[in-house]
């Protein structure tokens, strides 16, 4: 029975009392807690809490069941024929602290308690609030788990540390952060139960106690659980979770920011996750609040002006207060007056970045290195760190965490506006979104259309006898297979097929059929691969290597796949620097080599790490140059070299660096132009052009020059209605064309 069970468990209490295994303080406190949440036996509580041995808790069952058995069976009657100074409510009675009511045995032992404690009334001259136990302990002041003896439940309380107690400053502080915790009534700030002082002078607060883990916690799971890719699905719920208590934190400082409040020590540290959906902003202790005077964003809530003296900030002009991994760069040079709500916004930025990467955001081995690097901007991005992050979060971070405050957000809320648009899937104002993953999202959300157009488009292709191509090429990959089936000990039927499948793959992802042709050449990459590595001597097979794997590359980026992508143009790129160990001068070997890390500096591009696509563009750069100077006649050289300068046009852009990137812009569409001339306008050559003069059209709107720009994205236009005639499934065509109507738009007036 439930109250038998419950007397069995205070009758094991007494008794360890009653032989000294326990002091009272120990037993009534254990007591108090373990009945308010009532998780399993008394004696596991006592276990755990690491007041009881398990050693000694063993020992104790059979005295229990001795004491049971000697007082006619039950524990209720143990208890009550005990004599009244060893009872457990004469006991808890004589050190001041009555337990909840509802123990059974406390009414059953000790007659002269009330049936009820009346709520709102003081239960003993100690005061209302009793400390239990340690809890934790921050730079100002430390908290306990305590009782509060009016409504019979527990609180946390915090007192100011004992260090601390005779500092002026740390007292005023100390009041302060009390008053403002109390008078901060939002759902994301603690509430406050009390305020009041010890005997000996020293504050306290009373609050709300939570019952969960920080988030600095959650954050470390997360990061652990996922420490390799696991499951996409759960990866993404779990941070989508993260993500939403994140916004709740924004929510809650944009909230102290409307009162006039700023927090100026954010960091996951500082949050605590209830486990019912709570999201909590604690540790107030370095708030700030503004004078009126000061601006803050601050609409319907009225103010909060402390009586307790702590409206006035005692912190010193170059003095930097805070935590320096999360603290702000103004923060760090102690500019007071530069201190609003753009402060509180940079530590938001690095709380995302820290649940970004699962790292802190800042190192340094010194409290004045991590405030110089602090004061720099000089830190890890996101993508750096883990490389699975989005480039929009990415984006959002970096934003936030702008070095300057003009470029940060005006308040959390636009954080919050920012981070609920990725979240649903929608284009975030911190990242200009290259068209790619413009074209992914409107393929997301329209799903039924993106199938009627493909269906329309692949019945154009072959009324236009694009599918005479695809028919060749399946003829031929049949042809290839029978081959290397009737010869499976010969490697040439074998080589022979992978170069098939390599053309067969590229037509594939011509019209779209990114699966399909991944498939293609990824075998086609497996099979040269292990030739390669089975005979180092046959150049042939370790040229089509890297050729294999730099299609697999490019079209796995076109996918979206870019971990693949990396993947494989990560191999291409060492395959090839192997392959001219062998022969340094071999041209083909070299224009391998090159291709390959020109991909390599496109995905870098996309994922938006314009630095390193910067470095890594340097030597295909200067390779093909030099080789489209030792062999002119060869298109191919001159067609990457024209892409090379294409994409470091368009880095050169987005620097704002518009010499370079207009410099860049015309040595592309010069080759190009020669190329097609040359080749009669081969399609080959005609998208490559398209692109050049995009850019060059993006570069004279950013000079202001509009009426270049419209010539230009007219000129592209027209190469796009040509090429769409020639192959109108391209899906890369058909970006790009999206993307010059969008300009277009643009330009009008």
């Amino acid at each position: 029975m439930a109250g038998s069970t419950e007397d069995r468990d205070l009758l094991l209490g007494l008794l360890a009392v009653l032989i000294g295994l326990l002091d009272p303080q120990q037993l009534t406190a254990a007591v108090t807690s373990w009945t308010a949440n009532r998780s399993g036996p008394l004696g596991d509580f006592l276990v755990q809490q690491g007041v009881l041995s398990a050693h000694d808790r063993m020992l104790l069952e059979p005295l229990v069941d001795r004491q049971i058995e000697l007082h006619g069976g039950t524990a209720t009657q143990t208890l009550t024929s005990l004599p009244s100074e060893y009872s457990l409510g004469n006991l808890f009675q004589r050190i001041g602290i009555h337990p909840n009511t509802e123990l059974s045995a406390t009414r059953l032992c000790d007659s002269s308690l009330p049936e009820t404690i009346p709520v709102g009334d003081l239960t003993s001259e100690g005061g209302r609030f009793r400390i239990l136990r340690p809890h934790a302990q921050g730079g100002l002041g430390k908290v306990s788990v305590a009782f509060d003896q009016e409504l019979n439940r527990e609180v946390a309380l915090k007192e100011i540390r004992d260090s601390l107690s005779k500092d002026a400053h740390a007292r005023v502080r100390f009041l302060a952060e009390a008053e403002i915790t109390g008078r901060l009534e939002h759902p994301g700030v603690v509430p406050g139960y009390g305020l009041g002082q010890f005997d000996d002078g020293r504050p306290y607060y009373a609050m709300r106690l939570i019952r969960g883990e920080s988030m600095q916690k959650a954050i470390a799971g997360y990061h652990t659980t996922f420490e390799k890719p696991g499951s996409a699905g759960e990866m993404d719920l779990a941070l989508r979770s993260l993500l939403r208590r994140f916004i709740d934190i924004c929510n809650a400082v944009e909230y102290a920011h409307s009162r006039g409040v700023l927090h100026r020590d954010l960091k996951p540290g500082n949050v605590m996750l209830g486990r019912y959906g709570e999201t909590l902003v604690v540790d107030w202790g370095l708030a700030k609040v503004v004078e009126s005077g000061e601006t803050l964003n601050i609409d319907t809530e009225p103010r909060i002006v402390p009586g307790s003296g702590g409206s006035q900030d005692l912190t010193q002009m170059g003095a930097a207060v805070g935590t320096p991994q999360f603290m702000s760069p103004e923060q760090a040079l102690g500019r007071l007056d530069l201190l609003g709500p753009k402060t509180d916004v940079y530590s938001l930025g690095a709380t995302l970045l820290s649940l970004l990467t699962g790292k802190s955001p800042i190192d340094g081995q010194t409290r004045d290195e991590v405030l110089t690097k602090t004061t720099r901007g000089d830190f890890p991005s996101p993508r750096q760190v883990n490389p699975r992050v989005a480039p929009a979060l990415e984006a959002i971070c970096l934003k936030a965490m702008a070095r300057r405050l003009d470029d940060r957000y005006d308040s959390p809320r636009a954080i919050v506006e920012d981070v609920e648009r990725w979240l649903a899937d929608e284009p975030v104002s911190a990242y200009r979104e290259p068209l790619r993953g413009k074209l992914q999202r409107w393929t997301r959300h329209h799903r039924m259309a993106v199938a009627v157009v493909a269906a329309l488009l692949v019945a154009a292709s072959l009324a236009l006898g694009i599918g005479n191509v695809l028919v060749r090429h399946e003829r031929a990959y049949a042809i290839a297979t029978q081959m290397r089936d009737a010869n499976p000990y010969s490697i040439d039927p074998r080589k022979t097929l992978a170069r098939i499948q390599i053309d067969f793959g590229e037509v594939l992802a011509s019209l779209g059929n990114y699966p399909k042709a991944l498939d293609m050449e990824q075998q086609a990459a497996d099979t040269l691969c292990t030739r390669a590595d089975n005979a180092p001597a046959d150049i042939f097979s370790r040229l089509l290597s890297v050729f294999a794997l730099n299609q697999l590359g490019r079209i796995a980026g076109l996918a979206g796949q870019l971990e693949r992508a990396e993947l494989a143009l990560n191999q291409s790129v060492r395959r090839g620097r192997e392959n001219l160990k062998l022969s340094p001068r071999d041209v083909n070997l070299r224009f391998t080599l090159a291709w390959a890390l020109l991909e390599q500096a496109t995905l870098l591009a996309e994922q938006g790490k314009q630095d390193a696509a910067k470095q890594t563009l340097d030597e295909p750069l200067r390779s093909l140059t030099e080789l489209t100077t030792e062999q002119p006649s060869v298109a191919s050289f001159q067609r990457h070299l024209a892409v090379a300068h294409t994409l470091r046009g368009q880095l050169a852009l987005e620097s704002k660096q518009l010499d370079d990137a207009i410099s860049h812009a015309e040595q592309a569409v010069k080759a190009l132009e020669q190329l097609n001339d040359n080749a009669h306008g081969a399609a080959i050559y005609r998208l490559p052009l398209i692109q050049a003069i995009h850019l060059r059209a993006q570069v004279h709107l950013a000079n202001g020059e509009k009426g270049e720009a419209s010539q230009d994205v007219g000129a592209a236009m027209q190469l796009g209605k040509i090429a769409r005639t020639r192959n109108p499934s391209n899906p890369e065509l058909t970006r790009e064309i999206v993307e010059l109507n969008l300009l277009r738009k643009q330009l009008q007036p």
